[in-house]
């Protein structure tokens, strides 16, 4: 539930000063970072250079939000890399080279089903409002073992988690995953039944739409 701005009658004026001193001192760490190397200037480090303003940059941004209380702990967990770089030399984890994965490609009828998945754990919470995402997202695994499919034995409440964070959701990563979500979500929210989704219901289309995979799918 969305707070009432009575409440708080100063806070579009508070966050406002917060962002127009973040862009004062944004534009003055860019500034010194331009004078630091420009071609008249003492010979420095570049890579150095750019690590300090990164971080100067980082910490101000963070702060910004520690006021206006909005989470930054990947930013910070950021901050904290280059400060560990510039202190001791050593490089966080976080910067080490990605390996390539060399995996195949999901099929399109995977991606469908992964897409179905997501859909039937969303509606299930919809329909059944006390359950939990993690409760749901394990409900949606153990149907999918249920099947006896080899393939599907490797889904976990983990699996399905994510595949929601990639596609679900307004952001999700297009594609027929994606696609096979919003085209669930929307007909089960406006189900011909009359609104009326059970748990055996959801069940069953997902036993349905799982044993429809063909026989050596690709995870």
């Amino acid at each position: 539930m969305s707070e009432d701005p009575r409440l708080h009658p100063h806070r579009d004026k508070i966050k406002a000063a917060i962002m127009d001193d973040l862009v004062r001192s944004l534009i003055e760490i860019e500034a010194r970072f331009d004078q630091e190397v420009s071609p008249g200037a003492d010979q420095v480090n570049r890579g150095a250079a750019e690590r300090r303003a990164a971080g100067l940059s980082l910490g101000v941004v963070i702060e910004a939000l520690r006021l206006m209380d909005v989470p930054s702990r990947p930013i910070e967990r950021l901050f904290e890399a280059l400060m560990q770089i510039e202190e001791s030399g050593k490089r966080a984890a976080m910067f080490d080279k990605a390996r390539a994965a060399h995996r195949p490609h999901d099929s399109t009828s995977l991606l469908i089903l992964k897409g179905t998945v997501v859909a039937i754990a969303e509606s299930l919470r919809e329909a059944e409002p006390a359950l939990t995402i993690a409760a749901a997202d394990k409900w949606a695994a153990a149907v999918l073992k249920s099947t006896g499919r080899t393939a599907l034995t490797k889904v976990s409440a983990r699996t399905v988690r994510n595949w929601r964070s990639t596609f679900s959701g307004q952001y999700g990563e297009p594609g027929p995953a994606a696609d096979a979500y919003r085209g669930v979500i929307t007909y089960l929210r406006n189900s011909p039944t009359g609104g009326t989704i059970t748990r055996d219901i959801l069940r069953e289309a997902l036993i349905l739409k799982a044993l429809a995979l063909p026989e050596n799918p690709l995870f």
